[in-house]
């Protein structure tokens, strides 16, 4: 049985055969490096990883090595921590999204410089495309004017099928975000150990150990005025000074879903479990 990372190296191996000696049309799979643009909601997210990391005392280290090996020494070091699971994903998210290109640029989050996938178990359109490309060239059949008819439609459908792809990851979370609220319905006035996930000038979003995430309003936190410190993405009480931040410990108690919203209500405990 092959592994994830045994299908991984095929794949590499074969795209860098066929570019490099074979070079024909073709449709890659690429992720850009961290997306350090001006991009509100991926600056957040970089900001958020880089604060999350200095919270929990993890750091990346200052050395000439490429920047995703040291993120990956980072992610080795949190390995079965409580904290894996948050960093990992927002590590994953402050990347660009990938998507098909023929244009080979690189694949940042697998350090490739060829990549593209064409064993997945559900057939994607451009891992048909691949397989028709592939299988041309071995029998010997891709000649120019086959060469000229891919050159002609794989531009369009790199376009088309990272648009659709994009549709149906969204169309996934919604569907998720939609079965977790339903099954945190049986949950309401229970209460939970979270972790603070996001941190906004409305409340804070806390994450479950089940992945569920449900937001803290700010006008059900008590005792004090909480104010959003942006450079600090954390709510900081003007009197006590009590402040809640990324990656911070908290329990929290379920005070409602709404499946039109597909959304999850919390309360701070200490409010409203006693």
């Amino acid at each position: 049985t092959r592994t994830v990372s045994d299908i991984t190296t095929i794949q590499f191996a074969l795209t860098s055969f066929i570019q490099m000696v074979l070079p024909v049309p073709f449709i890659f799979m690429i992720a850009l490096a961290l997306c350090f643009s001006l991009d509100v909601e991926m600056g957040f997210i970089l900001l958020a990883v880089a604060v999350i990391v200095l919270l929990l005392a993890y750091f990346i280290m200052r050395s000439a090595s490429p920047l995703f090996k040291r993120l990956q020494k980072l992610l080795d070091r949190i390995q079965g921590k409580e904290e894996e699971a948050l960093l990992a994903r927002l590590t994953l998210r402050s990347m660009k999204q990938a998507k098909y290109t023929t244009e080979c640029s690189g694949h940042f989050g697998l350090a490739t410089r060829y990549y593209t996938h064409f064993t997945s178990p559900i057939r994607r359109y451009p891992d048909l495309q691949i397989h028709r490309i592939i299988k041309e060239c071995l029998r010997g059949g891709l000649k120019e004017r086959r060469a000229a008819h891919y050159a002609g439609i794989l531009p369009e459908v790199a376009v088309k099928t990272s648009a659709l792809e994009r549709r149906a990851d969204e169309a996934e979370r919604e569907t998720e975000k939609l079965k977790k609220c339903q099954y945190m319905e049986q949950f309401t006035g229970h209460t939970f150990d979270g972790v603070i996930s996001g941190v906004t000038g409305w409340g804070f979003f806390v994450e479950l150990p089940n992945t569920v995430e449900g937001l803290v309003r700010l006008s059900d936190l008590e005792g004090d005025y909480y104010v959003f410190d942006e450079k600090r993405y954390q709510l900081k009480g003007e009197r006590t000074g009590k402040t809640y931040k990324l990656g911070q410990r908290i329990k929290v108690t379920v005070a409602g879903t709404d499946r039109i919203t597909r959304t999850v209500e919390f309360a701070l405990y200490e409010n409203h479990g006693l």
